[in-house]
């Protein structure tokens, strides 16, 4: 991944789980001078967490050496963040990569969760129904505003569509009411749960979240099958 952002590698210790670069540079638009910088990037395993350490070997500008905690501090970070962000990117590639390659059919049904509230259940696993679940929620009127993947919650803006769109699924309009809803998918390993909240915090009915079930099983076998 360093090397793939272009970031030149001076020595590798793969034993120890880690790299120095060599100088990097870094160029900003609100400074006029450029700053070059040279890393450590490491892996600590504990228990079953991994930690990501960057720590800086020297900041320099036009060759002169720069100890201003601040700056070095500022352009470590600028470096922590660059290469948290294309692991994240690599993870969701190869997350993707497995979705897309999975069989199963997304065959949804009516559940509930712990406290006997109504969810949807869809038989497949996290990362199949992640990666469909925007096409899905699109074609029945659903527009994502925002969403975390690792969190599993999407904030979303309902604005019911014609009935066209639902003789078009084969589906029964599940009468909601236009607004704002947020999802919180689960991960239950083979299987995966949708459940809806409204802006006030309250759950689907049952009658509703039992509507949806047809639904996003048409939606998800459209979204699959493009």
């Amino acid at each position: 991944m360093v090397q793939s952002k272009g970031y030149p590698i001076a020595s590798r210790q793969d034993a120890q789980q880690s790299l120095n670069t060599d100088w990097i540079a870094w160029t900003r638009a609100d400074e006029d001078e450029q700053y070059s910088g040279r890393y450590q990037i490491s892996l600590a395993t504990q228990g079953y967490q991994t930690s990501l350490q960057v720590t800086s070997l020297g900041l320099q500008q036009q060759g002169k050496p720069v100890t201003n905690p601040a700056l070095v501090q500022r352009y470590t970070v600028e470096m922590l963040n660059s290469v948290a962000s294309g692991l994240q990117q690599l993870n969701d590639d190869r997350a993707n990569r497995i979705a897309q390659g999975e069989t199963a059919d997304l065959s949804v049904q009516s559940g509930a969760d712990e406290s006997g509230l109504p969810l949807l259940v869809v038989r497949s696993s996290y990362n199949a129904v992640w990666t469909h679940l925007p096409s899905a929620l699109s074609r029945i009127g659903m527009k994502v505003k925002d969403s975390s993947r690792p969190l599993g919650t999407v904030s979303v803006t309902y604005d019911a569509p014609g009935s066209g769109t639902w003789d078009d699924l084969g589906a029964k309009d599940p009468d909601l009411r236009n607004g704002d809803y947020k999802l919180q998918v689960g991960d239950l390993g083979n299987r995966s749960t949708l459940q809806f909240t409204d802006p006030k915090g309250h759950t689907l009915t049952q009658s509703q979240n039992d509507a949806l079930v047809a639904v996003f099983q048409a939606a998800f076998s459209r979204s699959t099958s493009r």
